[in-house]
Protein backbone atom coordinates (compact mmCIF):
# COMPACT_ATOMS: atom_id res chain seq x y z
CA UNK A 1 0.00 0.00 0.00
CA UNK A 2 1.31 3.82 -0.83
CA UNK A 3 1.05 5.48 1.91
CA UNK A 4 0.48 9.60 2.38
CA UNK A 5 2.72 11.92 3.39
CA UNK A 6 0.68 12.55 6.44
CA UNK A 7 0.32 8.66 7.27
CA UNK A 8 3.94 8.35 6.86
CA UNK A 9 4.64 10.99 9.39
CA UNK A 10 2.71 8.68 12.09
CA UNK A 11 4.30 5.50 10.71
CA UNK A 12 7.78 6.75 11.29
CA UNK A 13 6.76 8.60 14.77
CA UNK A 14 9.44 7.70 17.61
CA UNK A 15 7.29 10.18 20.16
CA UNK A 16 4.15 10.90 22.02
CA UNK A 17 1.96 12.15 19.28
CA UNK A 18 -1.68 13.04 18.85
CA UNK A 19 -3.52 12.26 15.40
CA UNK A 20 -6.71 14.33 14.19
CA UNK A 21 -8.56 12.60 11.44
CA UNK A 22 -11.39 12.62 9.46
CA UNK A 23 -13.61 9.78 8.99
CA UNK A 24 -12.22 7.68 6.38
CA UNK A 25 -8.93 8.20 6.27
CA UNK A 26 -7.28 5.15 7.14
CA UNK A 27 -6.26 5.78 10.89
CA UNK A 28 -6.95 2.18 11.84
CA UNK A 29 -4.72 0.95 8.91
CA UNK A 30 -2.21 3.84 9.92
CA UNK A 31 -2.06 2.45 13.28
CA UNK A 32 -1.73 -0.97 12.63
CA UNK A 33 1.46 0.11 9.66
CA UNK A 34 2.95 2.22 12.59
CA UNK A 35 2.34 -1.41 15.51
CA UNK A 36 4.33 -3.54 12.84
CA UNK A 37 6.92 -1.18 13.09
CA UNK A 38 7.56 -1.86 16.65
CA UNK A 39 7.17 -5.48 16.47
CA UNK A 40 10.01 -5.86 19.40
CA UNK A 41 8.17 -3.77 21.49
CA UNK A 42 5.57 -4.23 24.17
CA UNK A 43 2.31 -2.69 22.48
CA UNK A 44 -0.86 -1.72 24.37
CA UNK A 45 -3.34 -1.19 21.59
CA UNK A 46 -6.86 -0.01 23.08
CA UNK A 47 -10.01 0.91 21.31
CA UNK A 48 -13.28 2.02 22.40
CA UNK A 49 -15.78 -1.29 21.78
CA UNK A 50 -15.81 -4.66 22.57
CA UNK A 51 -16.35 -5.74 18.79
CA UNK A 52 -13.32 -3.47 17.73
CA UNK A 53 -11.46 -5.33 20.50
CA UNK A 54 -12.32 -8.70 18.71
CA UNK A 55 -11.66 -7.68 15.35
CA UNK A 56 -8.23 -6.26 16.27
CA UNK A 57 -6.78 -9.23 18.57
CA UNK A 58 -7.78 -11.42 15.70
CA UNK A 59 -5.89 -9.34 12.89
CA UNK A 60 -2.95 -8.89 15.07
CA UNK A 61 -2.56 -12.95 15.96
CA UNK A 62 -3.20 -14.02 12.19
CA UNK A 63 -0.25 -11.23 11.29
CA UNK A 64 1.99 -13.15 13.99
CA UNK A 65 1.98 -10.00 16.17
CA UNK A 66 2.17 -11.48 19.64
CA UNK A 67 3.94 -8.10 21.32
CA UNK A 68 0.08 -6.58 21.00
CA UNK A 69 -2.71 -6.38 23.65
CA UNK A 70 -5.99 -5.30 22.27
CA UNK A 71 -7.89 -4.05 25.51
CA UNK A 72 -11.01 -1.07 25.96
CA UNK A 73 -10.74 1.19 28.74
CA UNK A 74 -13.62 -0.89 30.50
CA UNK A 75 -12.13 -4.40 29.92
CA UNK A 76 -8.34 -2.87 31.79
CA UNK A 77 -10.44 -1.37 34.37
CA UNK A 78 -12.17 -4.61 35.32
CA UNK A 79 -9.03 -6.77 34.87
CA UNK A 80 -7.69 -4.27 37.30
CA UNK A 81 -9.96 -4.00 39.72
CA UNK A 82 -11.23 -7.55 39.68
CA UNK A 83 -14.72 -7.10 38.39
CA UNK A 84 -16.58 -9.48 36.64
CA UNK A 85 -17.95 -9.05 32.99
CA UNK A 86 -21.50 -9.65 34.70
CA UNK A 87 -21.21 -6.73 36.99
CA UNK A 88 -20.68 -4.46 33.94
CA UNK A 89 -24.35 -3.10 32.08
CA UNK A 90 -24.24 -2.10 28.67
CA UNK A 91 -26.39 1.41 29.58
CA UNK A 92 -27.21 4.21 31.81
CA UNK A 93 -29.63 4.12 34.04
CA UNK A 94 -33.09 4.88 32.93
CA UNK A 95 -35.37 6.94 35.17
CA UNK A 96 -37.59 4.03 35.53
CA UNK A 97 -35.20 1.70 36.89
CA UNK A 98 -33.72 4.56 39.18
CA UNK A 99 -37.12 4.55 40.75
CA UNK A 100 -37.28 1.31 41.54
CA UNK A 101 -33.85 1.22 42.82
CA UNK A 102 -33.96 4.12 45.07
CA UNK A 103 -37.97 3.40 45.79
CA UNK A 104 -38.42 6.53 45.20
CA UNK A 105 -42.49 7.39 45.41
CA UNK A 106 -44.68 10.41 45.82
CA UNK A 107 -48.11 10.79 44.83
CA UNK A 108 -46.60 12.70 41.81
CA UNK A 109 -45.64 10.26 39.24
CA UNK A 110 -43.99 12.40 36.54
CA UNK A 111 -41.90 14.64 39.60
CA UNK A 112 -40.39 11.32 40.67
CA UNK A 113 -39.21 10.60 37.02
CA UNK A 114 -37.95 13.81 36.38
CA UNK A 115 -35.53 13.83 39.94
CA UNK A 116 -34.66 10.11 38.83
CA UNK A 117 -34.03 11.33 35.08
CA UNK A 118 -31.90 14.50 36.50
CA UNK A 119 -30.25 11.61 39.28
CA UNK A 120 -29.08 9.58 35.54
CA UNK A 121 -27.49 12.80 33.89
CA UNK A 122 -25.92 13.87 37.08
CA UNK A 123 -24.61 10.07 37.29
CA UNK A 124 -23.36 10.48 33.45
CA UNK A 125 -21.71 14.10 34.07
CA UNK A 126 -19.81 12.85 37.28
CA UNK A 127 -18.14 9.39 35.74
CA UNK A 128 -17.16 11.31 32.64
CA UNK A 129 -15.94 14.22 34.93
CA UNK A 130 -12.03 14.08 35.91
CA UNK A 131 -13.27 15.43 39.51
CA UNK A 132 -13.20 12.61 41.89
CA UNK A 133 -16.24 13.98 44.38
CA UNK A 134 -20.38 14.16 42.90
CA UNK A 135 -20.31 17.82 44.97
CA UNK A 136 -17.34 19.35 43.40
CA UNK A 137 -18.85 18.67 39.77
CA UNK A 138 -21.09 21.73 38.19
CA UNK A 139 -23.61 19.86 36.69
CA UNK A 140 -25.79 22.91 37.58
CA UNK A 141 -24.30 24.48 34.72
CA UNK A 142 -25.12 21.99 32.15
CA UNK A 143 -29.20 22.46 32.77
CA UNK A 144 -30.64 24.73 30.07
CA UNK A 145 -33.86 23.10 29.33
CA UNK A 146 -36.75 24.98 30.55
CA UNK A 147 -37.77 24.94 34.11
CA UNK A 148 -35.00 21.96 34.59
CA UNK A 149 -32.64 24.55 36.22
CA UNK A 150 -35.35 25.69 39.18
CA UNK A 151 -36.77 21.93 39.23
CA UNK A 152 -33.19 20.88 40.21
CA UNK A 153 -32.17 23.90 42.75
CA UNK A 154 -35.59 22.91 44.08
CA UNK A 155 -34.76 18.91 44.54
CA UNK A 156 -31.21 19.67 44.65
CA UNK A 157 -30.69 17.54 47.88
CA UNK A 158 -32.78 14.76 46.64
CA UNK A 159 -30.79 13.97 43.31
CA UNK A 160 -27.53 14.54 44.53
CA UNK A 161 -28.95 11.97 47.64
CA UNK A 162 -29.97 9.54 45.03
CA UNK A 163 -27.01 10.04 42.76
CA UNK A 164 -24.69 9.20 45.78
CA UNK A 165 -26.80 5.91 47.05
CA UNK A 166 -26.31 4.52 42.89
CA UNK A 167 -22.28 5.17 43.27
CA UNK A 168 -22.65 3.74 47.09
CA UNK A 169 -24.44 0.76 45.58
CA UNK A 170 -22.06 0.44 42.38
CA UNK A 171 -18.90 0.72 44.59
CA UNK A 172 -20.57 -2.57 46.53
CA UNK A 173 -21.04 -4.48 43.20
CA UNK A 174 -24.87 -4.68 44.84
CA UNK A 175 -25.90 -3.59 41.13
CA UNK A 176 -24.07 -3.61 38.16
CA UNK A 177 -21.74 -0.86 37.75
CA UNK A 178 -21.71 1.70 34.50
CA UNK A 179 -18.54 1.32 32.12
CA UNK A 180 -17.93 5.09 32.20
CA UNK A 181 -17.49 4.80 36.58
CA UNK A 182 -15.94 1.17 36.00
CA UNK A 183 -12.57 3.56 34.27
CA UNK A 184 -13.09 6.38 36.86
CA UNK A 185 -12.63 3.69 39.56
CA UNK A 186 -9.74 2.53 37.49
CA UNK A 187 -8.11 6.01 37.30
CA UNK A 188 -8.48 6.47 41.01
CA UNK A 189 -5.69 3.76 41.58
CA UNK A 190 -3.44 5.24 39.00
CA UNK A 191 -2.63 1.95 37.12
CA UNK A 192 1.16 1.21 35.58
CA UNK A 193 0.39 -0.74 32.48
CA UNK A 194 4.13 -1.81 32.04
CA UNK A 195 4.35 -0.85 28.21
CA UNK A 196 6.71 0.63 25.78
CA UNK A 197 3.85 2.17 23.54
CA UNK A 198 0.37 2.48 23.70
CA UNK A 199 -1.99 3.11 20.85
CA UNK A 200 -5.56 4.68 21.30
CA UNK A 201 -7.92 4.34 18.60
CA UNK A 202 -10.82 6.33 18.40
CA UNK A 203 -10.46 8.42 21.45
CA UNK A 204 -13.33 10.99 21.08
CA UNK A 205 -15.68 7.69 21.42
CA UNK A 206 -13.44 7.39 25.05
CA UNK A 207 -14.34 8.48 28.92
CA UNK A 208 -12.17 11.56 29.26
CA UNK A 209 -11.07 9.88 32.59
CA UNK A 210 -8.81 7.64 30.79
CA UNK A 211 -6.65 10.68 29.69
CA UNK A 212 -5.13 10.58 33.50
CA UNK A 213 -4.28 7.22 33.13
CA UNK A 214 -2.66 7.34 30.03
CA UNK A 215 -0.44 10.83 31.21
CA UNK A 216 0.88 8.99 34.03
CA UNK A 217 2.53 5.96 31.61
CA UNK A 218 6.11 6.11 30.84
CA UNK A 219 5.48 4.86 27.57
CA UNK A 220 5.42 6.36 24.04
CA UNK A 221 1.42 7.26 23.58
CA UNK A 222 -0.12 7.89 19.76
CA UNK A 223 -3.56 9.54 20.36
CA UNK A 224 -5.56 9.57 17.61
CA UNK A 225 -9.36 10.19 16.80
CA UNK A 226 -11.69 13.02 15.67
CA UNK A 227 -11.49 16.41 17.36
CA UNK A 228 -15.01 18.02 16.01
CA UNK A 229 -16.85 14.11 17.63
CA UNK A 230 -17.11 14.50 21.32
CA UNK A 231 -19.11 12.61 24.04
CA UNK A 232 -21.95 14.22 26.02
CA UNK A 233 -22.58 12.64 28.72
CA UNK A 234 -25.17 14.02 31.27
CA UNK A 235 -24.65 17.59 29.58
CA UNK A 236 -20.48 17.16 29.98
CA UNK A 237 -18.79 17.62 26.56
CA UNK A 238 -15.26 15.64 26.96
CA UNK A 239 -12.87 14.74 23.82
CA UNK A 240 -9.97 12.77 25.14
CA UNK A 241 -7.61 14.19 22.72
CA UNK A 242 -8.59 17.79 24.50
CA UNK A 243 -6.82 15.72 28.00
CA UNK A 244 -3.46 15.16 25.88
CA UNK A 245 -0.76 17.48 25.33
CA UNK A 246 1.57 16.08 22.75
CA UNK A 247 2.37 17.18 18.91
CA UNK A 248 -0.25 17.39 16.49
CA UNK A 249 -0.32 15.75 13.24
CA UNK A 250 -3.51 15.30 11.13
CA UNK A 251 -5.00 12.82 8.67
CA UNK A 252 -6.98 15.63 6.60
CA UNK A 253 -7.55 13.14 3.37
CA UNK A 254 -10.52 10.85 3.03
CA UNK A 255 -10.41 8.02 0.98
CA UNK A 256 -14.10 7.19 1.54
CA UNK A 257 -15.75 10.58 -0.12
CA UNK A 258 -14.78 13.04 -3.06
CA UNK A 259 -14.07 16.43 -2.90
CA UNK A 260 -17.35 18.05 -2.96
CA UNK A 261 -18.75 16.02 0.17
CA UNK A 262 -15.41 16.90 2.00
CA UNK A 263 -16.61 20.96 1.12
CA UNK A 264 -19.70 20.07 2.71
CA UNK A 265 -18.59 19.02 6.22
CA UNK A 266 -15.99 21.73 6.24
CA UNK A 267 -18.91 24.00 5.90
CA UNK A 268 -20.86 22.28 8.61
CA UNK A 269 -18.31 22.94 10.99
CA UNK A 270 -18.21 26.55 10.06
CA UNK A 271 -21.54 26.53 11.60
CA UNK A 272 -18.82 26.64 14.77
CA UNK A 273 -18.08 30.23 13.96
CA UNK A 274 -21.33 31.40 15.05
CA UNK A 275 -20.75 29.39 18.82
CA UNK A 276 -16.56 30.22 18.94
CA UNK A 277 -15.66 33.27 17.40
CA UNK A 278 -12.06 32.44 16.73
CA UNK A 279 -13.08 28.78 15.31
CA UNK A 280 -11.55 28.10 12.21
CA UNK A 281 -12.76 25.08 10.04
CA UNK A 282 -9.88 22.12 9.54
CA UNK A 283 -9.32 21.61 6.22
CA UNK A 284 -10.36 18.45 4.35
CA UNK A 285 -9.71 16.97 1.44
CA UNK A 286 -11.92 14.27 -0.78
CA UNK A 287 -10.85 11.53 -3.60
CA UNK A 288 -11.49 11.14 -6.91
CA UNK A 289 -14.40 8.31 -6.80
CA UNK A 290 -16.85 6.64 -9.06
CA UNK A 291 -19.87 8.91 -9.29
CA UNK A 292 -21.95 5.74 -9.67
CA UNK A 293 -24.66 5.51 -6.99
CA UNK A 294 -24.72 1.77 -6.00
CA UNK A 295 -26.38 2.59 -2.34
CA UNK A 296 -28.87 5.35 -0.94
CA UNK A 297 -29.46 5.73 2.79
CA UNK A 298 -31.43 7.82 4.21
CA UNK A 299 -30.13 9.12 7.81
CA UNK A 300 -32.17 10.91 10.63
CA UNK A 301 -30.80 11.88 13.80
CA UNK A 302 -32.93 9.60 15.81
CA UNK A 303 -34.62 6.22 15.31
CA UNK A 304 -38.35 7.42 15.73
CA UNK A 305 -37.91 10.33 13.40
CA UNK A 306 -36.32 7.23 10.65
CA UNK A 307 -39.36 5.07 11.36
CA UNK A 308 -41.66 7.87 10.90
CA UNK A 309 -40.09 9.28 7.49
CA UNK A 310 -40.40 5.82 6.08
CA UNK A 311 -44.07 5.49 7.30
CA UNK A 312 -45.22 8.64 5.69
CA UNK A 313 -43.33 7.28 2.52
CA UNK A 314 -45.40 3.61 2.90
CA UNK A 315 -48.61 5.72 2.83
CA UNK A 316 -47.97 7.77 -0.03
CA UNK A 317 -46.74 4.38 -1.93
CA UNK A 318 -47.73 1.10 -2.61
CA UNK A 319 -44.57 0.00 -3.80
CA UNK A 320 -41.44 1.20 -2.20
CA UNK A 321 -38.93 -0.86 -2.84
CA UNK A 322 -36.97 -3.16 -0.69
CA UNK A 323 -35.97 -2.04 2.14
CA UNK A 324 -33.16 -2.03 5.10
CA UNK A 325 -33.22 -0.75 8.38
CA UNK A 326 -29.23 -0.47 9.80
CA UNK A 327 -28.98 -2.52 13.01
CA UNK A 328 -32.44 -4.23 12.28
CA UNK A 329 -35.72 -3.28 11.69
CA UNK A 330 -36.68 -4.03 15.45
CA UNK A 331 -34.80 -1.78 17.09
CA UNK A 332 -36.66 1.59 15.19
CA UNK A 333 -39.62 0.22 17.60
CA UNK A 334 -38.45 0.84 20.59
CA UNK A 335 -36.61 3.88 22.68
CA UNK A 336 -33.16 3.68 23.95
CA UNK A 337 -34.13 2.13 27.31
CA UNK A 338 -36.31 -0.56 25.76
CA UNK A 339 -39.66 1.18 25.54
CA UNK A 340 -41.74 -0.17 22.47
CA UNK A 341 -43.87 1.59 20.05
CA UNK A 342 -46.73 -0.84 21.13
CA UNK A 343 -46.84 -0.12 24.97
CA UNK A 344 -47.08 3.93 24.10
CA UNK A 345 -49.74 2.66 21.53
CA UNK A 346 -51.80 0.14 24.36
CA UNK A 347 -51.74 3.04 26.48
CA UNK A 348 -53.09 5.72 24.06
CA UNK A 349 -56.03 3.50 23.41
CA UNK A 350 -56.30 2.40 26.42
CA UNK A 351 -55.86 -1.02 26.78
CA UNK A 352 -53.73 -1.13 29.90
CA UNK A 353 -53.54 -5.07 30.31
CA UNK A 354 -51.81 -5.50 26.84
CA UNK A 355 -48.97 -3.44 28.51
CA UNK A 356 -45.61 -4.83 29.24
CA UNK A 357 -43.09 -2.47 30.24
CA UNK A 358 -43.28 -1.07 33.74
CA UNK A 359 -42.27 2.03 33.14
CA UNK A 360 -44.94 2.77 30.53
CA UNK A 361 -47.36 1.39 33.08
CA UNK A 362 -46.66 3.81 36.03
CA UNK A 363 -48.56 6.20 33.72
CA UNK A 364 -52.05 6.49 34.14
CA UNK A 365 -52.67 8.04 30.72
CA UNK A 366 -50.88 9.16 26.92
CA UNK A 367 -50.85 12.94 28.46
CA UNK A 368 -49.08 12.17 31.50
CA UNK A 369 -45.97 10.30 29.40
CA UNK A 370 -46.27 12.99 27.17
CA UNK A 371 -46.28 15.86 30.12
CA UNK A 372 -43.23 14.00 31.65
CA UNK A 373 -41.19 13.76 27.99
CA UNK A 374 -42.01 17.52 27.62
CA UNK A 375 -40.19 17.80 30.99
CA UNK A 376 -37.43 16.23 30.58
CA UNK A 377 -37.07 17.00 26.64
CA UNK A 378 -37.42 13.07 25.66
CA UNK A 379 -37.43 13.39 22.14
CA UNK A 380 -37.16 10.06 21.45
CA UNK A 381 -40.86 9.27 23.56
CA UNK A 382 -42.34 12.65 22.09
CA UNK A 383 -41.64 11.03 18.87
CA UNK A 384 -42.90 7.86 19.59
CA UNK A 385 -45.92 9.75 20.86
CA UNK A 386 -46.45 11.76 17.92
CA UNK A 387 -46.08 8.37 15.77
CA UNK A 388 -48.95 6.57 17.59
CA UNK A 389 -51.22 9.67 17.49
CA UNK A 390 -50.93 9.99 13.63
CA UNK A 391 -51.84 6.11 12.97
CA UNK A 392 -53.59 5.35 16.02
CA UNK A 393 -54.84 1.62 15.37
CA UNK A 394 -53.57 1.42 12.09
CA UNK A 395 -49.95 1.57 13.26
CA UNK A 396 -49.55 -2.31 13.46
CA UNK A 397 -50.72 -2.85 10.11
CA UNK A 398 -48.32 -0.14 9.01
CA UNK A 399 -45.72 -2.07 10.48
CA UNK A 400 -46.47 -5.35 9.19
CA UNK A 401 -46.47 -3.23 5.62
CA UNK A 402 -42.57 -2.14 6.22
CA UNK A 403 -42.10 -5.74 7.28
CA UNK A 404 -43.25 -7.04 3.92
CA UNK A 405 -40.89 -4.65 2.22
CA UNK A 406 -37.31 -5.63 4.20
CA UNK A 407 -35.01 -7.48 2.37
CA UNK A 408 -34.01 -11.32 3.52
CA UNK A 409 -31.94 -11.79 6.38
CA UNK A 410 -29.66 -13.44 4.39
CA UNK A 411 -29.59 -11.05 1.52
CA UNK A 412 -26.70 -8.35 1.68
CA UNK A 413 -27.96 -5.05 2.75
CA UNK A 414 -26.34 -3.72 -1.11
CA UNK A 415 -29.45 -5.52 -2.52
CA UNK A 416 -31.83 -3.21 -1.16
CA UNK A 417 -33.25 0.02 -3.15
CA UNK A 418 -33.21 2.37 -0.16
CA UNK A 419 -31.18 2.01 3.50
CA UNK A 420 -33.10 3.38 6.40
CA UNK A 421 -30.50 4.42 9.41
CA UNK A 422 -30.36 6.78 12.35
CA UNK A 423 -27.33 8.15 13.00
CA UNK A 424 -26.08 5.67 16.56
CA UNK A 425 -26.92 2.86 13.70
CA UNK A 426 -24.78 4.41 11.09
CA UNK A 427 -21.06 3.99 12.98
CA UNK A 428 -18.42 3.14 11.05
CA UNK A 429 -20.88 2.63 7.75
CA UNK A 430 -20.82 5.22 4.64
CA UNK A 431 -23.40 5.15 1.49
CA UNK A 432 -22.86 6.59 -1.77
CA UNK A 433 -25.58 8.65 -1.38
CA UNK A 434 -27.00 10.00 1.46
CA UNK A 435 -30.21 11.82 1.89
CA UNK A 436 -30.70 13.69 5.72
CA UNK A 437 -34.04 13.98 7.26
CA UNK A 438 -34.80 17.47 8.77
CA UNK A 439 -34.47 16.59 12.60
CA UNK A 440 -30.55 17.40 12.39
CA UNK A 441 -30.05 21.19 13.54
CA UNK A 442 -29.67 24.33 10.74
CA UNK A 443 -28.40 27.30 10.71
CA UNK A 444 -31.20 29.44 11.08
CA UNK A 445 -32.25 27.16 14.33
CA UNK A 446 -28.85 27.86 15.49
CA UNK A 447 -29.26 31.53 15.51
CA UNK A 448 -32.25 31.59 16.56
CA UNK A 449 -30.71 29.97 19.59
CA UNK A 450 -28.32 32.16 20.16
CA UNK A 451 -30.00 35.24 19.01
CA UNK A 452 -33.16 34.87 21.20
CA UNK A 453 -31.72 33.56 23.94
CA UNK A 454 -29.97 35.41 27.48
CA UNK A 455 -28.33 31.87 28.23
CA UNK A 456 -27.00 29.97 25.33
CA UNK A 457 -26.10 26.46 25.68
CA UNK A 458 -22.87 26.07 23.88
CA UNK A 459 -22.46 22.23 24.69
CA UNK A 460 -26.08 20.99 23.23
CA UNK A 461 -25.58 23.21 20.15
CA UNK A 462 -22.03 22.18 19.57
CA UNK A 463 -23.58 18.51 19.94
CA UNK A 464 -26.07 19.50 17.41
CA UNK A 465 -23.22 20.57 15.08
CA UNK A 466 -21.25 17.57 15.60
CA UNK A 467 -24.07 15.39 14.74
CA UNK A 468 -24.65 17.13 11.21
CA UNK A 469 -20.86 16.49 10.55
CA UNK A 470 -21.13 12.64 11.18
CA UNK A 471 -24.04 12.69 9.54
CA UNK A 472 -23.20 14.00 6.14
CA UNK A 473 -19.47 12.64 6.62
CA UNK A 474 -21.43 8.66 6.22
CA UNK A 475 -21.76 10.17 2.04
CA UNK A 476 -19.51 9.14 -0.57
CA UNK A 477 -20.41 10.74 -3.65
CA UNK A 478 -23.40 12.76 -3.42
CA UNK A 479 -24.81 14.55 -0.02
CA UNK A 480 -28.80 15.64 -0.61
CA UNK A 481 -28.60 18.56 1.84
CA UNK A 482 -28.99 21.98 -0.29
CA UNK A 483 -27.31 25.19 -0.14
CA UNK A 484 -29.33 26.74 1.71
CA UNK A 485 -29.41 24.63 4.59
CA UNK A 486 -25.88 26.60 4.95
CA UNK A 487 -25.28 29.30 3.51
CA UNK A 488 -21.78 30.71 4.24
CA UNK A 489 -21.70 31.82 7.68
CA UNK A 490 -20.33 35.28 9.37
CA UNK A 491 -21.17 36.16 13.41
CA UNK A 492 -23.62 39.01 11.80
CA UNK A 493 -25.51 37.51 9.22
CA UNK A 494 -29.40 37.01 10.13
CA UNK A 495 -30.55 34.37 7.13
CA UNK A 496 -34.06 33.69 6.88
CA UNK A 497 -34.53 30.71 5.15
CA UNK A 498 -36.77 27.33 6.34
CA UNK A 499 -35.32 24.22 5.96
CA UNK A 500 -37.28 21.26 3.71
CA UNK A 501 -39.10 18.81 5.39
CA UNK A 502 -36.95 15.95 3.66
CA UNK A 503 -39.26 13.40 5.00
CA UNK A 504 -42.24 14.18 2.89
CA UNK A 505 -41.29 14.96 -0.37
CA UNK A 506 -42.83 12.67 -3.22
CA UNK A 507 -39.52 11.02 -4.74
CA UNK A 508 -40.38 7.37 -4.56
CA UNK A 509 -42.04 6.41 -7.44
CA UNK A 510 -41.05 3.21 -7.61
CA UNK A 511 -42.31 0.54 -10.26
CA UNK A 512 -41.59 -1.90 -12.72
CA UNK A 513 -38.57 -4.62 -12.55
CA UNK A 514 -35.60 -2.15 -12.65
CA UNK A 515 -33.70 -1.12 -9.53
CA UNK A 516 -34.60 2.32 -7.76
CA UNK A 517 -32.31 4.27 -8.81
CA UNK A 518 -32.60 3.27 -12.79
CA UNK A 519 -36.31 4.13 -12.57
CA UNK A 520 -35.75 7.41 -10.43
CA UNK A 521 -32.91 9.43 -9.35
CA UNK A 522 -33.48 9.36 -5.60
CA UNK A 523 -32.79 12.95 -4.67
CA UNK A 524 -34.90 15.75 -2.57
CA UNK A 525 -36.20 18.50 -4.92
CA UNK A 526 -36.27 21.96 -3.71
CA UNK A 527 -38.74 23.05 -6.58
CA UNK A 528 -40.66 20.07 -5.96
CA UNK A 529 -41.43 21.56 -1.95
CA UNK A 530 -41.46 24.95 -2.61
CA UNK A 531 -44.49 24.27 -5.10
CA UNK A 532 -46.22 21.85 -2.46
CA UNK A 533 -45.13 24.79 0.31
CA UNK A 534 -45.83 27.87 -1.29
CA UNK A 535 -44.50 29.98 1.85
CA UNK A 536 -41.17 27.98 2.09
CA UNK A 537 -38.53 30.08 2.31
CA UNK A 538 -40.55 32.70 2.75
CA UNK A 539 -39.65 35.33 5.63
CA UNK A 540 -42.37 34.70 8.79
CA UNK A 541 -44.46 38.24 8.68
CA UNK A 542 -46.11 39.34 12.09
CA UNK A 543 -49.09 38.15 10.37
CA UNK A 544 -48.27 34.70 9.57
CA UNK A 545 -47.47 34.86 13.60
CA UNK A 546 -50.68 36.17 14.54
CA UNK A 547 -52.22 33.39 12.70
CA UNK A 548 -50.01 30.72 13.71
CA UNK A 549 -50.68 31.98 17.62
CA UNK A 550 -54.16 31.65 16.76
CA UNK A 551 -53.99 27.89 15.08
CA UNK A 552 -52.28 26.93 18.27
CA UNK A 553 -54.63 28.66 20.40
CA UNK A 554 -57.38 26.71 18.78
CA UNK A 555 -55.16 23.40 19.84
CA UNK A 556 -54.59 22.90 15.47
CA UNK A 557 -52.47 20.47 14.68
CA UNK A 558 -49.14 20.76 13.08
CA UNK A 559 -49.92 19.08 10.27
CA UNK A 560 -53.06 21.71 9.83
CA UNK A 561 -50.80 24.15 10.60
CA UNK A 562 -48.69 23.75 7.53
CA UNK A 563 -51.55 23.18 5.59
CA UNK A 564 -53.21 26.86 6.30
CA UNK A 565 -49.98 28.20 6.63
CA UNK A 566 -48.49 27.03 3.29
CA UNK A 567 -45.43 25.82 4.90
CA UNK A 568 -43.95 22.66 5.68
CA UNK A 569 -44.35 21.17 9.46
CA UNK A 570 -40.51 21.29 10.71
CA UNK A 571 -40.64 24.94 9.83
CA UNK A 572 -43.97 25.31 11.93
CA UNK A 573 -42.72 23.75 14.80
CA UNK A 574 -39.26 25.61 14.67
CA UNK A 575 -41.53 28.87 14.45
CA UNK A 576 -43.85 27.48 17.49
CA UNK A 577 -40.69 26.76 19.41
CA UNK A 578 -39.40 30.12 18.85
CA UNK A 579 -42.45 31.83 19.86
CA UNK A 580 -42.68 29.89 23.19
CA UNK A 581 -39.13 30.39 23.97
CA UNK A 582 -38.07 26.89 23.73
Amino acid sequence: MKWTLEQTAIIDAKRNLQTRSVAGSGLTETLIAFAKNHRDQRILYVTCTKKDRQTLSKKFKEEGMDNIKVETPCSLARKKLGIKSIYVRSYPFAPYEIVQLLRIKSSDTVKDLRIAHLCGKLLQHFCHSPLPSLKQTRFEKTLYQNGELAFFWKHKAAITGYAQQIITLMQRLEIPILPSFCVKLYEQVKPRLHKDIIIVDDAHHINPCFAAVLNKQAAVKVICGDVNLHQFQGGHVGNLLYHCHYPIKTLSTSFIYNQDIADQTRKVLGMKKLLYENFEAPIIHGTDLSPEIRTLAVIGKQRHTVLSSAMILMTHHKNLGKLYFEGGFKKYLSTDDGVSIYDILFLYIGERSRIQHPFISSFASIEQLEEYAIAVDAEEYLGMIEIVKKHRRGLPDLIRELKRNLIRRKDPKSMADVIYTSLPEAVHQSYDQVNLLDDFMMVQELQDQIINRQSVNYVGLEKEINQLYEACSKARVKLCLPDEFLPDITTESKIEYEPVELGVVDHFNLTGAESALDRQEIIYSLDRQKRAHQNTFSRWSNEDEHSLKELQSQSASVDDMAKQLNRTKSAVTMRLRKINGK
